[in-house]
């Protein structure tokens, strides 16, 4: 058979999306370095339906393959029958691979992620070839990936292990990812003046993470208060820069980027990006101190619609981590008002 080749990006006409759209009945296998949005999950799904079986495989280098990805790609290779759904966990050994298959001998290579951008290829590329030879050569690849430790399918008995000891780490380089942002590290400066997108408008993004909030609806009480002023007395002996500083009294310390979530008003409700200086305790009592930071640094800024709705499920949580599909939950009705 000869070898046909064609490329795929957003500037030919044929995107890696509607590619993979156009297979039908076939024998499917894709590969991606990395995952993001429950989104892309969807497609999973749609694929699935029009093909005999779908077998997806997504690596965690660097922790960027979120975890909500991870839960909804479980979920649903538990649901369909034909797909199955494999993620590397060995994180800095993980998979880097982009590509896929199509039976009996269609492969589909280059640069795109299974991400929106990725996808949609206004970043990235990928290549259509028809080689018997090389879809093997694959095949065989992904095989010996397969077997290797810390490589598991939904199905199997070590997954959600797995993916319980992979959360806390993708957590932290997810902190990390806010730093560079606020850095100035992952900033377009050709796009330095344009405006911050919506909450709702980077949930839609490939830059959408989970984020960590505290949620008080009280100001410190006198324990607290007094447990506040050793704590800063020993940040000061240590040269920390405390003007303007704000405390607060988690239940754990914790470190890194957080949204400050105020809910001593309930009528004036207030949500603020902010970033952990340092963090003590005193007579039992945990302070962490914090700065509040411009929404640049969290690279979004949240409508005062936006700031109600995730106010009432950060205060009913108080402390830890929203997850991608929680803030999206969140927001619903406002997607429900702007579709009327």
């Amino acid at each position: 058979m000869p070898i046909q080749r064609c490329v795929l990006n957003a500037y030919t006409g044929t995107t890696y999306r509607k590619a993979l759209l156009d297979i039908r009945d076939r024998d499917l296998v894709l590969a991606s370095a990395f995952g993001v949005s429950c989104r892309e999950v969807d497609l999973l799904r749609e694929l699935a339906g029009q093909n005999r079986k779908v077998v997806f495989i997504v690596g965690t280098q660097g922790g960027f393959t979120s975890t909500d990805f991870i839960e909804a790609g479980r979920q649903l290779a538990l649901e369909l029958t034909n797909l199955e759904f494999i993620v590397d966990f060995q994180l800095g050994d993980s998979i880097h691979h982009k590509w896929a298959l199509a039976s009996p001998d269609t492969v589909l290579l280059g640069s795109s992620n299974f991400t929106r951008k990725g996808l949609a290829g206004t970043c990235d590329l990928m290549g259509v070839v028809r080689d018997k030879a090389l879809y093997r050569s694959i095949q065989t690849k992904m095989a010996r990936v397969r077997k290797l430790k810390g490589v598991f399918a939904a199905g199997d008995p070590e997954f959600v292990t797995a993916q319980k000891a992979y959360e806390p780490r993708a957590y932290r380089f997810q902190d990390i990812e806010l730093q560079k942002v606020a850095a100035g590290v992952k900033r377009n400066p050709y796009k330095a003046n344009s405006p911050l997108p919506s909450l709702s408008a980077w949930l839609d993004s490939d830059d959408a993470q989970s984020l960590r909030i505290f949620g008080y609806e009280r100001p410190l009480n006198k324990k607290e208060l007094d447990a506040d002023a050793h704590v800063r007395g020993a940040a000061e002996e240590r040269n920390f820069p405390l003007k303007g500083v704000a405390s607060y009294c988690p239940d754990r310390a914790f470190d890194g980027p957080f949204l400050d979530v105020d809910g001593i008003s309930k009528a004036r409700r207030s949500i603020n990006p902010a970033q952990v200086i340092t963090a003590g305790k005193s007579g039992g009592v945990t302070v962490v101190l914090a700065r509040r930071v411009p929404w640049r640094d969290f690279g979004f800024r949240m409508t005062s619609a936006e700031v109600k709705l995730i106010a009432a499920i950060a205060l009913e949580k108080s402390e830890g981590r929203l997850s991608v599909s929680e803030m999206r939950a969140a927001l619903k009705p406002l997607a429900s008002v702007r579709r009327r």
